[in-house]
């Protein structure tokens, strides 16, 4: 799932050329793998936190999982302007792209969406396994 993301965060990334040109050269790769890592993290602790349905949401293509969202924004921007030193503006613009990173993770997680079931480890559940560690 993290490898899922992380393509999904570079293809963001690199699609908004304001932002991939602010990147610290050589660092890009580091930022993407942070930024990714930020968003497995929070769906770790919405999992674990009792955040089904905001996860359910996610998987089932609404897109009223803002809660999940925030909680990456939130701690993205800090992570990135002090590991990276990014200007907070920059920072700012690729917290701004999670909600689209987290729509297209949720679409190619769920089949009935359109997703591929088999190329994720068995769609909802496989991703849901794997932010279990399963």
């Amino acid at each position: 799932m993290f490898d899922q993301i992380l393509s999904l965060v570079k293809e963001q990334l690199e699609n908004h050329p304001q932002v991939a040109q602010a990147l610290p050269a050589g660092q890009a790769g580091e930022v993407h793998q942070e930024v990714a890592g930020n968003i497995v993290s929070s769906l770790q602790s919405s999992l674990s936190g009792g955040g089904l349905g905001s996860l359910s949401d996610l998987f089932s293509g609404h897109s009223s999982f803002s809660e999940i969202a925030s909680s990456v924004s939130g701690n993205l921007i800090q992570s990135l302007t002090t590991k990276f030193n990014l200007d907070p503006a920059i920072a700012g613009n690729i917290a701004a792209a999670i909600p689209g990173i987290l729509a297209k993770f949720g679409q190619q997680s769920n089949p009935a969406a359109g997703g591929e079931e088999g190329s994720n480890g068995g769609g909802i559940l496989g991703s849901l396994g794997s932010l279990l560690g399963h």
